[in-house]
């Protein structure tokens, strides 16, 4: 099954210039109706309104040409993959896709519904026929937020992350991530104790410096 196929579809659809775990489940949620990751997810009451609702609150709606997964999707994909070889299947499905969304300790994807939501999603898996994972669902990290958001020219990420890289190593310290928002534009975000504005501010003048 092609899950990037159908998180890409609604990127397309939506014009957003990068393709998350979210817009995998509000594919979901828009395709067969006979499928029991969208049945679980309705029954617990998530629906397609839901999901695109907050799609749009964290994106510009800014186009690309070329639309790839960002590091979060890869993550989910990946732990969909090992979920599914664990439960016999040859490649993950939209189960397994929900069930990896389901099982992170680190973040919630719709964090306008309650953390009982988690658990209505899981009961309602169970109670279709879905085989689960004998590990109970993880209690999640603190939530992370990166209140600072800065854009910048694309020629310029190289920098600003070999910047963030010395100066906040991944792992330690507060969090920062980045991402395309098109062709021409970049952007970062950071959690408190991070200068962006300033890392920023370097890289482009170490380049206009070159």
């Amino acid at each position: 099954m092609d899950l990037l196929r159908i998180g890409a579809d609604e990127a397309a659809r939506l014009k957003h210039g990068w393709i998350g775990p979210e817009h995998t489940l509000l594919g979901v949620l828009r395709g067969d109706g006979n499928d029991v990751a969208r049945q679980a997810l309705e029954q617990a009451g998530i629906d397609a309104v839901a999901v695109e609702t907050r799609l749009r609150t964290i994106d510009s709606g800014a186009t690309v040409d070329r639309r790839s997964p960002n590091p979060r999707w890869r993550t989910v994909h990946g732990r969909a993959e090992g979920i599914a070889y664990a439960l016999g299947a040859t490649e993950p499905d939209t189960v397994h896709f929900l069930l990896a969304v389901l099982w992170d300790r680190t973040r919630w994807l719709l964090p306008d519904t309650s953390e009982e939501t988690r658990a209505a999603i899981v009961a309602a898996l169970s109670g279709l026929g879905v085989e689960l994972l004998r590990a109970p669902l993880p209690v999640r990290e603190r939530p992370i937020r990166m209140a600072t958001y800065v854009e910048f020219p694309r020629r310029a990420t190289d920098d600003v992350v070999a910047l963030l890289v010395v100066r906040h190593p991944p792992g330690s310290g507060p969090k920062w991530g980045f991402n395309y928002k098109n062709d021409e534009i970049a952007w970062v975000r950071a959690e408190t104790g991070v200068d962006l504005h300033g890392i920023v501010d370097e890289a482009l003048a170490r380049m206009d410096g070159k």
